[in-house]
C-alpha cells in the first residue's frame, strides 16, 4: 500500500488546513481526499464511509473544534471495532506533551503540531504507510 492507494479525510475548523491538505495530498497522488469541518461532520462521515464499505484509511484531526473536539471523535472511533486500522494522524496546535502523550495512547497514530511543514507531514505519512502494511 502507498500514499496513492488510501482514502483520506481532513477534518479541521479552518478552512486554509483543509485547502493546504488536501492539495498536498493530492499531489501525493492520494486516491481521494474527503474535508470536514468539525468532528461531528467527520464522524458522520466516517460512518458514512463504513456504511458504503469504503473507509477512510487515514484521517486528519484537529483537536480544537466546534461541536465535537477531535479528541472526543478519536475516542469515538477507537471504540469501532471497524476502525482499528485506520489511521488517525493529530494536526493540532495542543502542543504541551500530556496532550500529546493522551492522545497516542487513546489510539491516534501519529501527532504533528501545527504550524506543520510539508517535510513533517510526508514523514509522518511515510510513518503511516508502514503501519497500515503491518
Amino acid at each position: 500500500m502507498e500514499i496513492s492507494d488510501l482514502n483520506f479525510l481532513v477534518v479541521d475548523d479552518h478552512l486554509m488546513i483543509r485547502s493546504l491538505l488536501t492539495k498536498f495530498l493530492g499531489e501525493q497522488n492520494a486516491k481521494s481526499v474527503d474535508t470536514a469541518v468539525d468532528g461531528a461532520d467527520g464522524l458522520s462521515k466516517v460512518k458514512n464511509a463504513l456504511n458504503l464499505n469504503n473507509p477512510y484509511n487515514a484521517i486528519f484531526l484537529d483537536w480544537n473544534m466546534p461541536k465535537m473536539s477531535g479528541f472526543e471523535m478519536l475516542l469515538e472511533c477507537r471504540k469501532d471495532e471497524r476502525l482499528k486500522n485506520t489511521a488517525i494522524i493529530m494536526l493540532t496546535a495542543e502542543s504541551e506533551e500530556e496532550n500529546i502523550i493522551k492522545a497516542l495512547s487513546a489510539g491516534a497514530t501519529a501527532y504533528i503540531v501545527k504550524p506543520f511543514k510539508e517535510d513533517v507531514v510526508l514523514r509522518r505519512l511515510d510513518n503511516v504507510v508502514n503501519w497500515l502494511n503491518k
